[in-house]
Protein backbone atom coordinates (compact mmCIF):
# COMPACT_ATOMS: atom_id res chain seq x y z
CA UNK A 1 0.00 0.00 0.00
CA UNK A 2 2.82 2.33 0.61
CA UNK A 3 4.78 1.56 -2.16
CA UNK A 4 1.75 2.23 -4.14
CA UNK A 5 1.50 5.59 -2.80
CA UNK A 6 4.83 6.27 -3.16
CA UNK A 7 4.61 5.35 -6.60
CA UNK A 8 1.72 7.72 -7.07
CA UNK A 9 3.35 10.78 -6.92
CA UNK A 10 6.02 9.76 -9.58
CA UNK A 11 3.24 8.56 -11.80
CA UNK A 12 1.52 12.03 -11.62
CA UNK A 13 5.17 14.04 -12.24
CA UNK A 14 5.58 11.92 -15.03
CA UNK A 15 2.06 12.32 -16.26
CA UNK A 16 1.85 15.95 -15.84
CA UNK A 17 5.44 16.13 -18.11
CA UNK A 18 3.79 14.23 -20.86
CA UNK A 19 0.76 16.71 -21.02
CA UNK A 20 2.95 19.62 -20.75
CA UNK A 21 5.23 18.06 -23.54
CA UNK A 22 2.22 17.84 -25.57
CA UNK A 23 0.77 21.13 -25.02
CA UNK A 24 3.98 22.40 -26.85
CA UNK A 25 3.90 20.23 -29.19
CA UNK A 26 0.62 21.57 -29.62
CA UNK A 27 1.63 24.66 -29.50
CA UNK A 28 4.49 24.19 -32.03
CA UNK A 29 1.68 22.83 -34.44
CA UNK A 30 -0.72 26.14 -33.71
CA UNK A 31 2.22 28.46 -34.46
CA UNK A 32 3.16 25.88 -37.79
CA UNK A 33 -0.45 26.54 -38.31
CA UNK A 34 -1.12 29.57 -38.33
CA UNK A 35 2.45 30.31 -40.32
CA UNK A 36 1.25 28.31 -43.18
CA UNK A 37 -2.07 30.34 -43.08
CA UNK A 38 -0.10 33.43 -42.68
CA UNK A 39 1.77 33.44 -45.82
CA UNK A 40 -1.86 31.74 -47.77
CA UNK A 41 -3.47 35.17 -46.99
CA UNK A 42 -0.89 37.43 -47.21
CA UNK A 43 -1.01 37.97 -51.32
CA UNK A 44 -4.44 37.78 -50.99
CA UNK A 45 -4.68 40.39 -48.22
CA UNK A 46 -2.52 42.35 -50.41
CA UNK A 47 -4.94 42.19 -53.30
CA UNK A 48 -8.24 43.35 -50.50
CA UNK A 49 -6.34 46.20 -49.73
CA UNK A 50 -5.27 47.44 -53.37
CA UNK A 51 -8.71 46.82 -54.34
CA UNK A 52 -9.61 48.93 -51.07
CA UNK A 53 -7.31 51.75 -52.13
CA UNK A 54 -8.84 51.84 -55.70
CA UNK A 55 -12.19 52.18 -54.87
CA UNK A 56 -11.27 54.59 -52.47
CA UNK A 57 -9.36 56.91 -54.66
CA UNK A 58 -12.35 56.13 -57.30
CA UNK A 59 -14.89 57.41 -54.53
CA UNK A 60 -12.58 60.20 -54.32
CA UNK A 61 -12.57 61.67 -57.47
CA UNK A 62 -16.35 60.73 -58.23
CA UNK A 63 -16.57 63.22 -54.74
CA UNK A 64 -14.34 65.55 -56.43
CA UNK A 65 -15.76 65.99 -59.67
CA UNK A 66 -17.35 69.12 -60.89
CA UNK A 67 -21.93 68.64 -60.81
CA UNK A 68 -24.39 70.57 -62.76
CA UNK A 69 -24.56 71.64 -66.39
CA UNK A 70 -21.53 73.58 -68.57
CA UNK A 71 -22.41 77.10 -70.23
CA UNK A 72 -22.57 74.94 -73.63
CA UNK A 73 -25.13 72.50 -72.55
CA UNK A 74 -26.81 75.25 -70.66
CA UNK A 75 -27.16 77.45 -74.01
CA UNK A 76 -28.34 74.81 -75.69
CA UNK A 77 -31.11 73.63 -73.56
CA UNK A 78 -32.18 77.60 -73.40
CA UNK A 79 -32.31 77.76 -77.42
CA UNK A 80 -34.33 74.41 -77.97
CA UNK A 81 -36.92 75.54 -74.91
CA UNK A 82 -37.37 78.98 -76.84
CA UNK A 83 -37.97 77.79 -79.55
CA UNK A 84 -40.57 75.15 -78.38
CA UNK A 85 -42.34 78.66 -76.65
CA UNK A 86 -42.06 80.38 -79.73
CA UNK A 87 -44.07 77.27 -81.76
CA UNK A 88 -46.60 76.85 -78.87
CA UNK A 89 -46.90 80.90 -78.94
CA UNK A 90 -47.36 80.99 -83.16
CA UNK A 91 -49.86 77.94 -82.30
CA UNK A 92 -51.93 79.56 -79.42
CA UNK A 93 -51.51 82.83 -81.71
CA UNK A 94 -53.18 80.88 -84.62
CA UNK A 95 -56.21 79.07 -82.56
CA UNK A 96 -57.05 82.72 -81.56
CA UNK A 97 -57.24 84.27 -84.86
CA UNK A 98 -59.07 81.13 -86.09
CA UNK A 99 -61.58 81.49 -82.73
CA UNK A 100 -62.03 85.65 -83.26
CA UNK A 101 -63.06 84.91 -87.32
CA UNK A 102 -65.31 82.25 -85.84
CA UNK A 103 -67.10 84.76 -83.43
CA UNK A 104 -66.89 87.44 -86.34
CA UNK A 105 -68.30 85.33 -88.79
CA UNK A 106 -71.35 84.22 -86.57
CA UNK A 107 -72.25 87.46 -85.48
CA UNK A 108 -72.67 88.98 -88.77
CA UNK A 109 -74.50 86.31 -89.83
CA UNK A 110 -76.89 86.53 -86.66
CA UNK A 111 -77.50 90.22 -87.90
CA UNK A 112 -77.97 89.44 -91.23
CA UNK A 113 -80.66 86.96 -90.12
CA UNK A 114 -82.20 89.08 -87.87
CA UNK A 115 -82.43 92.18 -90.69
CA UNK A 116 -83.67 89.72 -93.12
CA UNK A 117 -86.74 88.18 -90.87
CA UNK A 118 -87.63 91.52 -89.66
CA UNK A 119 -87.81 92.62 -93.32
CA UNK A 120 -89.68 89.64 -94.43
CA UNK A 121 -92.11 89.28 -91.78
CA UNK A 122 -93.17 92.85 -92.25
CA UNK A 123 -93.72 92.02 -95.91
CA UNK A 124 -95.88 89.16 -95.01
CA UNK A 125 -98.26 91.71 -93.14
CA UNK A 126 -98.30 95.13 -95.30
CA UNK A 127 -100.68 96.54 -97.37
CA UNK A 128 -97.85 98.47 -99.75
CA UNK A 129 -94.35 97.88 -100.31
CA UNK A 130 -92.23 100.68 -101.82
CA UNK A 131 -89.27 100.37 -103.91
CA UNK A 132 -86.25 102.19 -103.07
CA UNK A 133 -85.98 105.71 -102.56
CA UNK A 134 -83.49 107.86 -102.69
CA UNK A 135 -84.08 111.23 -100.69
CA UNK A 136 -84.62 114.64 -102.46
CA UNK A 137 -83.95 117.11 -99.68
CA UNK A 138 -81.67 114.81 -97.60
CA UNK A 139 -79.19 111.83 -99.07
CA UNK A 140 -80.68 108.74 -97.85
CA UNK A 141 -81.54 105.44 -99.60
CA UNK A 142 -84.85 103.74 -97.79
CA UNK A 143 -88.09 101.85 -98.12
CA UNK A 144 -91.57 101.56 -96.57
CA UNK A 145 -92.39 98.39 -95.72
CA UNK A 146 -97.28 99.15 -94.50
CA UNK A 147 -96.07 101.49 -91.92
CA UNK A 148 -92.29 100.82 -90.92
CA UNK A 149 -89.42 102.54 -93.25
CA UNK A 150 -86.21 101.69 -93.40
CA UNK A 151 -83.08 104.07 -93.76
CA UNK A 152 -79.49 103.56 -94.51
CA UNK A 153 -76.87 105.59 -96.24
CA UNK A 154 -76.15 105.85 -100.08
CA UNK A 155 -72.51 105.31 -98.82
CA UNK A 156 -71.77 102.38 -96.54
CA UNK A 157 -70.56 103.48 -93.84
CA UNK A 158 -69.04 101.13 -90.75
CA UNK A 159 -71.05 101.73 -87.52
CA UNK A 160 -69.00 102.71 -84.58
CA UNK A 161 -71.11 102.37 -81.40
CA UNK A 162 -68.59 103.74 -78.99
CA UNK A 163 -69.58 107.26 -80.89
CA UNK A 164 -72.93 108.66 -80.09
CA UNK A 165 -75.68 108.06 -82.83
CA UNK A 166 -75.94 110.43 -85.71
CA UNK A 167 -79.20 110.12 -88.23
CA UNK A 168 -77.63 112.53 -90.35
CA UNK A 169 -76.76 111.73 -93.60
CA UNK A 170 -73.57 110.08 -94.03
CA UNK A 171 -73.82 109.78 -89.77
CA UNK A 172 -73.01 107.16 -87.25
CA UNK A 173 -75.77 104.47 -88.47
CA UNK A 174 -75.91 101.71 -90.12
CA UNK A 175 -79.57 100.87 -90.95
CA UNK A 176 -82.18 102.61 -89.06
CA UNK A 177 -86.12 101.07 -88.66
CA UNK A 178 -88.54 103.86 -87.43
CA UNK A 179 -92.14 103.54 -87.61
CA UNK A 180 -94.44 105.82 -89.50
CA UNK A 181 -96.84 107.56 -87.65
CA UNK A 182 -100.88 106.65 -88.40
CA UNK A 183 -101.59 105.89 -92.18
CA UNK A 184 -99.02 108.58 -93.57
CA UNK A 185 -97.49 107.89 -97.05
CA UNK A 186 -93.88 106.91 -96.85
CA UNK A 187 -91.89 110.00 -96.63
CA UNK A 188 -88.69 111.22 -96.55
CA UNK A 189 -86.94 110.88 -93.30
CA UNK A 190 -85.74 113.95 -91.52
CA UNK A 191 -82.32 113.50 -89.27
CA UNK A 192 -84.13 116.23 -87.06
CA UNK A 193 -87.47 116.77 -84.82
CA UNK A 194 -87.69 120.07 -86.83
CA UNK A 195 -87.42 122.17 -89.49
CA UNK A 196 -87.47 119.09 -91.64
CA UNK A 197 -88.10 119.90 -95.22
CA UNK A 198 -91.54 119.91 -96.94
CA UNK A 199 -92.77 116.44 -97.57
CA UNK A 200 -89.82 114.98 -94.73
CA UNK A 201 -90.80 113.09 -91.35
CA UNK A 202 -88.43 113.06 -88.68
CA UNK A 203 -87.06 109.97 -87.47
CA UNK A 204 -90.27 108.07 -85.03
CA UNK A 205 -88.37 105.93 -82.69
CA UNK A 206 -85.64 105.08 -84.30
CA UNK A 207 -83.89 101.67 -84.01
CA UNK A 208 -80.40 100.79 -85.03
CA UNK A 209 -80.07 97.11 -86.65
CA UNK A 210 -77.40 96.44 -87.42
CA UNK A 211 -73.85 95.18 -84.81
CA UNK A 212 -70.67 97.11 -83.88
CA UNK A 213 -68.19 97.47 -87.15
CA UNK A 214 -70.25 96.28 -89.27
CA UNK A 215 -72.44 98.35 -92.66
CA UNK A 216 -75.24 97.37 -94.71
CA UNK A 217 -73.92 96.46 -98.06
CA UNK A 218 -77.18 96.01 -99.78
CA UNK A 219 -80.61 95.99 -98.90
CA UNK A 220 -82.78 95.00 -102.20
CA UNK A 221 -86.31 94.68 -102.15
CA UNK A 222 -87.97 93.94 -105.81
CA UNK A 223 -91.34 92.53 -106.74
CA UNK A 224 -91.15 89.71 -109.13
CA UNK A 225 -94.92 90.02 -110.13
CA UNK A 226 -96.36 92.16 -108.03
CA UNK A 227 -97.10 89.72 -104.99
CA UNK A 228 -93.70 87.88 -104.65
CA UNK A 229 -91.20 89.96 -103.85
CA UNK A 230 -86.89 88.74 -103.48
CA UNK A 231 -85.62 90.40 -100.78
CA UNK A 232 -81.35 90.23 -101.09
CA UNK A 233 -79.43 91.47 -98.21
CA UNK A 234 -75.45 91.85 -97.64
CA UNK A 235 -74.02 92.97 -94.30
CA UNK A 236 -69.73 93.40 -93.99
CA UNK A 237 -68.03 93.50 -90.85
CA UNK A 238 -64.69 95.10 -90.40
CA UNK A 239 -62.43 98.38 -91.27
CA UNK A 240 -62.12 99.97 -95.15
CA UNK A 241 -58.82 97.88 -94.91
CA UNK A 242 -60.20 94.80 -94.28
CA UNK A 243 -61.75 94.21 -97.66
CA UNK A 244 -61.55 94.56 -101.34
CA UNK A 245 -63.79 96.38 -103.71
CA UNK A 246 -65.63 98.06 -101.26
CA UNK A 247 -68.07 99.86 -103.17
CA UNK A 248 -69.04 97.19 -105.11
CA UNK A 249 -71.01 95.02 -102.63
CA UNK A 250 -71.79 91.97 -105.09
CA UNK A 251 -67.18 91.48 -105.11
CA UNK A 252 -66.78 93.11 -101.73
CA UNK A 253 -64.91 90.48 -99.90
CA UNK A 254 -62.43 90.11 -96.67
CA UNK A 255 -58.61 90.52 -97.83
CA UNK A 256 -55.27 90.25 -96.75
CA UNK A 257 -54.00 87.37 -94.54
CA UNK A 258 -55.52 85.32 -91.35
CA UNK A 259 -54.32 88.08 -88.97
CA UNK A 260 -56.33 90.57 -91.22
CA UNK A 261 -59.02 88.22 -91.91
CA UNK A 262 -59.97 87.61 -88.43
CA UNK A 263 -62.16 90.53 -87.94
CA UNK A 264 -63.63 90.82 -91.26
CA UNK A 265 -66.77 88.68 -92.59
CA UNK A 266 -69.73 89.44 -95.13
CA UNK A 267 -72.41 87.78 -95.34
CA UNK A 268 -75.16 87.35 -98.00
CA UNK A 269 -78.68 86.31 -97.92
CA UNK A 270 -81.28 86.01 -100.48
CA UNK A 271 -85.18 84.56 -100.17
CA UNK A 272 -88.71 85.75 -101.86
CA UNK A 273 -91.92 86.01 -99.67
CA UNK A 274 -95.14 87.25 -100.61
CA UNK A 275 -96.69 90.06 -99.69
CA UNK A 276 -99.30 89.68 -96.84
CA UNK A 277 -102.31 92.00 -97.59
CA UNK A 278 -101.80 92.63 -100.90
CA UNK A 279 -105.46 93.87 -102.75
Amino acid sequence: MIKEMKRAPQSWHQRLSQVQGNQEKRAKRICNTLSEYRTQLTPQLAKSSTRVTSSASQQGRTALAPGGFTIIELMIATSVFSLVLLVALAGFTSIGRIFYKGVTINQTQNITSQVMNDVTSNIENAASVSTLQKGASYNYYYYCIGGVRYTFNVSPKELDTSQPEDYSPGGNFGLVKDILPGATACAEPCPTSTGCASGTLPFNKPAEMLGNHMRLMKLDIASANGELYNVNITIAFGADSAFSDLNDPDKIACTGGQQDQAFCSVTRLSTGVYEGLHS
